[in-house]
């Protein structure tokens, strides 16, 4: 029993023997298919033929296993009075979705600044995993500082925000050092956990 998974070039095929009860199976250990907008892959399965049974073949559309994320390094809205504050996500992976091993990794932004609002050095970063199937979204502010008219100005430093997730389960943590007024805020490190799927 011949099996294909994909079509053309990019086709993956294993061979298994029919059992007893006419029934076959092989293995891909790992597979290597474009992802389509529908997520699903072609099976073809073959069957050549022998004394007692004639060939046959059928087919079959199998969901692709794949996975998605997005990081940035800042997004802001600041709804100040006559002068409103907004800031797109900079710098911004984008949505990745994919079923194969890749990061994605734009250019650090050098600094924001928007009146009440600076940063520097923001970085973001989108990495896949295959076998098994992971992602993890990773975002990196070295300095801000927040002056709202009328508070203490905020700070913050070292900032590293991480989310991974997979079939068994979804994770993410966040750490910085914070400032208020010039004064050290403890707050230690965040992190949380959930299961994604069963």
């Amino acid at each position: 029993m011949a099996f294909e998974l994909g079509v053309g070039d990019t086709a993956q095929t294993c061979e298994g023997k029919t059992d007893a009860k006419g029934a076959a199976t092989c293995t891909v250990d790992v597979a290597d298919q474009a992802l389509t907008d529908d997520a699903t892959v072609p099976l073809t399965a073959a069957f050549a033929g022998d004394d007692a049974y004639t060939k046959s073949d059928d087919s079959e559309k199998l969901k692709l296993q794949h996975v998605e994320g997005r990081s940035y390094g800042l997004a802001a809205t600041v709804p100040l009075p006559l002068i409103p504050v907004g800031i797109d996500p900079t710098p911004d992976t984008g949505t990745v979705r994919s079923a194969g091993a890749e990061t994605k990794a734009p250019a650090c932004g050098q600094g924001v600044s928007a009146i009440v609002l600076n940063a520097d050095a923001l970085c973001a970063k989108v990495v896949t995993e295959v076998g098994p199937s992971a992602a993890t979204a990773t975002s990196t502010v070295a300095d801000a500082s927040i002056g709202l008219p009328g508070l203490p100005v905020i700070g913050i430093s070292g900032l590293t925000s991480t989310s991974s997730s997979s079939c068994d389960a979804a994770k993410g943590s966040v750490s910085l050092k914070l400032t208020v007024a010039g004064a050290d805020v403890v707050i230690g490190s965040s992190t949380s956990s959930a299961h994604d799927c069963v």
